[in-house]
């Protein structure tokens, strides 16, 4: 059974891949390409932009691509971001299980940082593998 941070972790990976896949160059006949160039396609545009070109260049494209259009480095911030409040809401929750006894403050942290996991997780609600049973707000 997934649980609710191992979900936001593996969506935050889904994020953090390239929006890029390099392809084989395939051209027509009679086409002029050289052997050995490749194309590629944006993964979140789904039909475009298509390039064509040397591996190095078209990563050189593809990267710019990712940057102007889809503001790569803000994704790349987020990701970061997430993994560290999942990271600090099982912290939480590991240093908090190894006491008898928790105050109601300590167990009132704990619970909210797991709402924010939770939180988080709602974001992928259409996700196949998203469990409804997270879901902590009804807004």
């Amino acid at each position: 059974m997934i649980t609710c941070p191992s979900f936001v972790l593996a969506r935050v990976a889904d994020r953090e891949a390239p929006t890029f896949e390099l392809v084989p160059y395939t051209c027509e006949p009679g086409c002029c390409a050289p052997a050995g160039w490749v194309g590629s396609r944006c993964l979140i545009c789904n039909d475009g932009p298509v390039y064509g070109g040397t591996v190095e260049a078209i990563t050189d494209v593809c990267r710019e691509h990712e940057e102007r259009v889809h503001d790569r480095v803000a994704v790349l911030a987020w990701c970061e971001m997430v993994r560290a409040i999942v990271a600090l809401a099982q912290r939480v929750s590991l240093d908090e299980t190894r006491t008898v006894t928790q105050s109601a403050n300590e167990l009132a942290r704990s619970e909210a940082l797991d709402d924010v996991v939770c939180l988080l997780a709602a974001m992928f609600h259409t996700h196949p593998d998203y469990d409804p049973a997270w879901a902590v707000w009804g807004g």
